[in-house]
Order: structure tokens, then sequence, then C-alpha cells
């Protein structure tokens, strides 16, 4: 009889994150356990919270878990419907009674998710180690273990520290702190798919997610990237190539979506990357397809070959960060791009067969009511390219929210940022936009988009009316460490 080797570590992803492939996250630690000689298994729980929502019929509740303010209603009607799921996974991830246990926290908003699990496995588990990891711990990984919630906390890239944890090495930097970053990313191994069930998710044929970089070579003011990422690193062409080959030989897809800050952030192996899939199509027959996010250059960084040879690699849809359509304001934010390198870019892709998903959000600091008519005017300008199918969805984003660690949180005297009497920040130089404003911007910009027929994604439109309808109600304490925008008149959700 075969003995069955004990299981080192259970690795699971909580709520909430998309649903259109596996999380690479776990995906990648796992590989990175067992190329250390340890037994690991992954389990997706937010894949399995959607599908338990669609067999019931309670898919049209699924925003619930991604809003932090929500009414007393809401907020019961979640706890009704979450807390049987959240016993069931305890008693799963209880049938496998691992040493560790592993938990991946995607964004703040998760961690009160990870918390609820937490408080059931306990009872079931009372001596499983936890180690939390992933973004969300940055803010609140020392919260959660002097909580008791977890024994250990990786913020950071973490294959090198959980092998470390793994081995008894409990000093290993990156346990309980800061994880140095690695600096060659060719040298980890690839990520391990096999615990997943491909047909689960929403992503019409099998799709997985690939990362060539870390970091992100700009440094736009309203994001935080450069607060998690000190240094921009890459992957060589042919290193991704082998993992797209590598998962197309064990899982047969032929679907990649990067999840790197920006596709070209590096143009040289960019495109050595993809001479690889050319030759790979020409030898082998294999036609791959991939998309990611992408920063709009010029035409002397990118000539009209670059756009040709990424049609013959297989590209297929990128997302690009427009954000406004103001030059001034695009230029404070140190996007580092005019409107014409934007209309050189979009004639390219239309002429490429390359598509696009253009992202806008409105209240940047700085953002005057002149500023907000350029964008009114980009989206009049550019519905051309809607209307050929180069644009396939324009996404409609959030008003501003200031995160920690960006540029603007760091530059808040500067910008004399101040927070209101409802809890909503403003700017003394620009004191006109408030949140009314950037509201109300919102639904002018979305009316418009839906007026010329562009295929929208609007992910906010219902959390912003209920923060209009409730600006001028009672003011309420914000959630700690969170990066959302305190909501008046709403109640927030801290635990389940």
């Amino acid at each position: 009889m075969t003995e069955v080797k004990p299981l080192d570590i259970l690795l699971v992803n909580i709520p909430r994150q998309d649903f259109y492939a596996p999380p690479a996250g776990i995906a990648q630690i796992k590989s990175a356990v067992e190329a250390a000689g340890f037994q690991a298994k992954c389990i997706d729980l937010n894949i399995d919270l959607y599908r338990r929502l669609e067999e019931q019929g309670k898919l049209d509740q699924m925003p619930l878990w991604a809003d932090w303010a929500l009414t007393n209603a809401q907020l019961e009607l979640l706890r009704e419907i979450y807390g049987p799921i959240l016993d069931d996974w305890a008693a799963l991830i209880a049938s496998h009674n691992p040493t560790y246990l592993g938990i991946s926290i995607f964004s703040n908003i998760s961690v009160i998710d990870a918390k609820a699990l937490i408080k059931r496995v306990r009872v079931l588990l009372p001596y499983v180690k936890i180690v939390v990891g992933g973004p969300g711990v940055k803010l609140n990984g020392q919260a959660l273990l002097e909580g008791g919630y977890c024994d250990f906390y990786i913020a950071g890239e973490g294959e090198l520290a959980i092998q470390a944890l793994l081995r008894g090495e409990n000093s290993f930097p990156g346990i309980n702190s800061y994880a140095a970053e690695i600096p060659f990313l060719d040298r980890l191994p690839f990520p391990d798919y096999s615990d997943f069930n491909f047909s689960s998710y929403r992503s019409q044929s099998p799709s997985l997610v690939i990362t060539g970089s870390r970091g992100c070579v700009r440094n736009c003011t309203f994001c935080n990237v450069r607060s998690t990422w000190k240094a921009f690193r890459f992957r060589t062409g042919k290193s991704l190539a082998a993992e797209m080959l590598h998962q197309h030989e064990r899982h047969g897809t032929t679907n990649f979506n990067f999840s790197d800050n920006l596709v070209n952030g590096a143009l040289h192996p960019f495109r050595d990357f993809c001479r690889e899939l050319v030759e790979i199509r020409r030898s082998r027959d294999i036609a791959f397809r991939w998309s990611g996010h992408f920063i709009i250059r010029s035409k002397a960084a990118m000539p009209p070959s670059d756009f040709e040879l990424m049609r013959d690699a297989g590209a297929d849809t990128f997302w690009v960060g427009i954000e406004s359509g103001s030059e001034a304001v695009r230029a404070h934010m140190k996007k580092m791009f005019s409107d014409a390198d934007m209309d050189y870019t979009f004639e390219q892709c239309q002429r490429n067969g390359l598509r696009l998903q253009p992202m806008l959000f409105f209240g940047y600091p700085t953002e005057t009511e002149a500023d907000f008519r350029q964008t009114l005017d980009w989206i009049q300008r550019n519905r051309r390219y809607s209307e050929s199918k180069t644009i396939v969805r324009l996404l409609i984003g959030a008003t501003m929210s200031i995160e920690p660690g960006s540029p603007v949180d760091e530059r808040r005297e500067e910008l004399k940022i101040r927070v209101d009497e409802q809890g909503q920040w403003y700017s003394e130089l620009f004191p006109e936009n408030t949140m009314d404003v950037r509201i109300e911007r919102h639904r002018r910009a979305l009316e418009l988009a839906q007026s010329l027929n562009y295929p929208l994604i609007d992910r906010h439109s219902k959390s912003l009316s209920r923060v209009r309808d409730n600006i001028l109600a009672h003011k309420i304490p914000a959630p700690e460490n969170t990066d959302a925008a305190p909501q008046a008149g709403l109640v927030y959700r801290r635990s389940l």
C-alpha cells in the first residue's frame, strides 16, 4: 500500500477577484513550494463562490462582495448568503488537514473575507499554522498577525520566503516583513495550474494568466505600484514563450492574459517575445493569443513594424490607460504621451486588427471643468474606433481615490488635499472638484458614451449613486487600512 504523504501546505484563493481564469498567485506559490520538495494543493474559493451563486440564481448579489459601503439591509443579506458558504469552506479546508494553510488576500476588502474564514478554520483546526500573502497583506499583514488571525504573513514576492518558512527558517526576509524583490524572474518555476478545473471559469476557451514583468517603467501619480515594486524587472522573450508551450502541452491552452502593469514596458524583450511566438506559429503551427495592459508610446519608440510584429505574434486585446482627455491632466499624472501619440497608436491598432479597451476615470485633483470637457471631446472624437470594433469596450472608471503610497498621497500638502465634513477629499487649489462634481462627471461621461453606442464596462454607477444619495447624511468613520474613499450615510462592513 502506497503511503500518502501529509499535505505540507494548502493554498486557498478567496473572494473577490475576476472569474475568467485560474488564479496565478497560488499557482505560482505551489510551483515554488514543490520545487523545494514540499507538497502543496490549491483551492480557488473565489470561483466556488461564483458557481454557488450562479446555481442559486443569486449572481445579482455578487457586487456585495466588492463594496465597502452597504446599507444595513445589504449587509444582512450578505451575511445570510455568505455564512453557510464560509462554514462549508472551513470544513473543506479541515478535510485536508494541512500543516500550513496559506491564504492569498488580493485586496484590502478581501481581509474581511479572510478574517471570517480564519475564525471558522481555527475552530476546526486549532493547530494549523496559517500564513497569509498577496497584495492585500501589504497594509494589513501586521494587524492580522497581532490580531491572532495568522501565525505568519509574507508581504511582497513570496516564492523564496514560503520555501524558507516550510523549512522552518522563520526569520527569513519576507516572513512577517517585506520580502526582497527577486532580481532574475527567469529562474522561477512556471506556475502549476494542475489543481484547477478550467471549465469552471468564465473565459470562452481555456485561458491562463502569465507574468512577463514585475514593477512598472512609469510612475503615474495616482498609482501606488512603485510603493510595492521599487524596481522594474522583466523576463526574456524565450522564457515567456517556453512557459506558453509548457502550459499548452499540459492544459491545451492557447489563450493568455498578462498580469503585467505594461506588456510593452521593456521594448527589446517585448520584441523578442513576439518573434519567438511568430517562430512557434511557423514551426509548430500553434497560434497563441495574448492580451494585457499596454502603454501608449510615440511613433519613434514603437514604429509601425512593432504593431505588425504584434499582429503576427497573435496579439489580441489591450487595456490602455487614457485616464483623461486633457493633455494637461495627463502631464500632471506623468502619463508621458500626447494626443498625437494616442491617435497614432489607435490608428496602428485598427490597421493591424488589435483590439483596445481604453480606461477613463474622473476627478483627478487638478481636473477642471475645461479638462473634463476635453474627456467628453475624446469620447466623441474616438467614436469611429468603436464603430470599427477596434475599441471593443470602454471602461468608464470610478472617481479618483487617493491610493496609499501613490505620489499624489505623498504630495498631499503640496496639492493642499483636505478631507471635508462628509469624509471626502478635495484640493484647496481646485475647490470646485468636490465629490459631488466628480460623481456628476462620471454620470455625464457615461451618458455620452451610451448615447454614442460604445460597448461599456461600468462597475461604479450603482455605488456612486448611493454615495450621491447619501452625501448629506451623517458622517461615519472610515474603515481601517483601506484605500476606499469614505462614503457618507452608509454602513461599512468590517466583519461577516
